[in-house]
């Protein structure tokens, strides 16, 4: 299927209903908790649930109810964080009207997107990954997992499956006058010369955004090989 077409299969659980590019990469069984780690709308998921649900879901015949594991601590930990930064406002109404044609692309929607973007959504947006870390043993109460995006280093947390409580363990600092603040995330969709949409993930510094200003392409995903948003210092 193209990765822009959504799934839909009632035989499987409803967290996978009306995803697109849709793939498993794996299903981890603990005393206490089953994890799924899968690939969905562009980026890496994760999604848990108590191993007595799953045997009783099992039994029953029906789809497995799992909850996905979101990154809303993460997010919100951040935003809390996050201060105003100023932006051009000239150089956003600018891209507003922009239209940028070429023989390859008829428009590049990426900068009509980035135009699109508030302050407040600025605040609450970040395009992270996200996976299951090693779980300290196969008894543990509760998962492990990590989060990370391209402005912001990776942080530990571990969520209980029964009650859904989600704690912060250990978060990185990056020493030095670095400020996560300063830059913004967005992902966005891209038609591509084939009619196909692609997922693209964006990260910028928010007094930069201008139609003078290049987008530099670090990576493409390909033949299911994907180039997820993890923080890099060498960026």
């Amino acid at each position: 299927k193209a990765v822009s077409e959504p799934y839909y299969n009632s035989k499987n659980p409803k967290i996978l209903q009306g995803t697109c590019g849709l793939s498993i990469d794996g299903l981890s069984v603990y005393k206490n908790y089953v994890a799924l780690s899968f690939r969905a709308n562009g980026l890496p998921q994760l999604a848990v649930m108590p191993k007595s649900n799953a045997v009783e879901d099992f039994n029953a015949g029906r789809p497995w109810r799992f909850i996905r594991v979101g990154a809303e601590g993460f997010i919100k930990e951040t935003a809390e964080e996050w201060q105003p930064t100023n932006v051009a406002k000239d150089n956003l109404s600018d891209l507003s009207n922009l239209s940028v044609q070429n023989k390859n692309q008829n428009q590049n929607t990426a900068r009509i997107e980035l135009s699109k973007i508030t302050n407040e959504q600025a605040k609450n947006s970040r395009v992270y990954l996200i996976g299951a870390t090693g779980n300290p043993s196969y008894e543990a109460p509760r998962m492990r997992y990590s989060c990370s995006s391209y402005a912001t280093l990776g942080s530990l947390r571990e969520i209980d499956p029964t009650t859904g409580k989600d704690v912060l363990l250990k978060r990185g600092k990056i020493l030095g006058d670095f400020n996560e603040n300063d830059y913004a995330e967005k992902r966005v969709w891209i038609t591509v010369r084939d009619g196909e949409r692609v997922p693209v993930s964006l990260v910028w510094r928010k007094n930069t955004v201008a139609k003078s200003q290049a987008m530099f392409i670090t990576a493409y995903g390909a033949y299911e090989i994907s180039s997820d948003p993890y923080f890099s210092v060498a960026r």
